[in-house]
């Protein structure tokens, strides 16, 4: 039995070191038009999993529309662009995404949401480095 006190403490220990260790980033999502959507999105590096989580918040959407979110390797929603998923706006013109980006933080640089009918951008924020 004492044998097995240690050996949790060590464990609950480690896992707290590892959450400790991911790091965050986060971006404030700015409308490309007068009106258009805004929002805010935060980045966290899940080291031991190899991957990006990505939580993404907007409003001022329009509602009941599918959108879709993408990062980019560049600042400004410049370079290459990966998709990070797809969600709908609800009836208020609000909408919420959780992805996971299998890459480093220091790649995730910035982040947009375009209609997907169009996939052009509506807004476009860059992480803090």
């Amino acid at each position: 039995m004492h044998r097995i006190v240690p050996l949790a403490a060590l464990l609950l220990i480690s896992s707290l070191a590892f959450a400790a260790s991911d790091r965050q980033s986060k971006a404030q999502l700015d409308a490309l038009t007068v009106g258009g959507p805004s929002g805010n999105a935060v980045a966290i590096e899940k080291a031991q999993q190899g991957k990006v989580q990505i939580t993404l918040q907007m409003k001022n959407l329009t509602p009941n529309i599918d959108y879709v979110a993408r990062w980019y390797d560049a600042s400004s929603c410049s370079g290459t662009q990966t998709t990070l998923g797809s969600f709908r706006s609800n009836g208020q013109g609000i909408g919420h995404l959780v992805g996971d980006a299998s890459t480093t933080l220091s790649n995730v640089r910035s982040i947009g949401v375009a209609k997907q009918s169009d996939l052009i951008n509506a807004s476009c924020g860059t992480f803090a480095q």
